[in-house]
């Protein structure tokens, strides 16, 4: 697993969603390696995190998660907060009570904030070399390209792993559930597992066939959980499908596009822990 950190250039930076995240890095792999690793590297793409802020206070730099769902229709007080800083997150990961949440604006673009996110899988190593081209055109759309630039910043965390099969964890990402995934979900919840917890967002736009660019296919709307749902992991280590949503043509005939629906979650220490 890799902690990817992004220190903006500008006050303008962006932090995408996973499902947008994934395509970007996408771009990157085809246009530094060419279609036919793009094509491997989405044949079995890693499980990406949304982008999260960060802040430095003094000597020390806050990382913020977002708020579990669980929690959040459990506790008032959390109602209306998107982020939490980590020490409350782990705290919520280990089975402690959330207080003193606080809410983050990051002020970009003076060396004391910015973003980050944690990628893991088989095709991790085509993040980086990805997301260096992704630096001097940033994350925007094309008419902002430049604008929202960034450095990266590798390292190796030791604070937290993916949930595996059994295990129930928070989604620090999107993700589109498979069938088998949705029946434990809702097993999960007839059950009243008090843990388990989900919320949905409608996901749709444009498919295009160039790098940042807006196209003018509409991919097919898709529902996805949001970050910080909370959801049991049924037969497998992985979570989450890719169905095709677009079809698209370029030099060498259509393709098909797919949603990134890989959901990374964080175990509850109830039910393994984090390591």
């Amino acid at each position: 697993m890799k902690q990817f950190v992004l220190h903006p250039r500008s006050t303008s930076f962006v932090a995408p969603r996973s499902d947008t995240l994934l395509g970007l890095i996408a771009w990157g792999v085809r246009v530094v390696f060419g279609r036919d690793s793009v094509e491997r590297f989405l044949g079995d793409p890693p499980y990406v995190t949304s982008v999260f802020p960060w802040v430095d206070e003094g000597d020390r730099r806050v990382h913020f998660f977002p708020v579990p769902v669980a929690d959040a229709s459990a506790h008032a007080a959390t109602n209306g907060l998107r982020w939490l800083a980590e020490g409350h997150f782990v705290g919520f990961v280990a089975g402690q009570p959330i207080d003193g949440q606080r809410r983050v604006t990051p002020a970009f673009g003076h060396g004391r904030a910015g973003s980050y996110f944690f990628a893991d899988g088989n095709n991790e190593h085509y993040v980086e070399p990805a997301l260096h081209w992704l630096e001097r055109s940033g994350f925007g759309s094309a008419a902002q390209r430049g604008g929202q630039a960034f450095v990266v910043e590798v390292k190796t965390p030791d604070f937290l792993r993916r949930a595996r099969a059994g295990e129930t964890g928070v989604l620090l990402s999107l993700a589109l559930p498979s069938d088998s995934e949705r029946d434990a979900l809702a097993a999960a919840i007839e059950r009243s597992d008090a843990r388990v917890a989900y919320a949905v967002e409608r996901r749709q736009g444009f498919a295009t066939s160039r790098p940042i660019a807006h196209g003018t296919t509409r991919k097919r709307a898709v529902l996805a959980l949001t970050e910080g749902s909370v959801v049991p992991l049924a037969a497998s280590d992985g979570y989450g499908s890719a169905p095709t949503v677009a079809t698209l043509t370029d030099e060498r005939g259509p393709f098909d596009v797919r949603y990134c629906g890989r959901g990374f979650v964080v175990p509850l220490l109830s039910s393994g822990g984090v390591a």
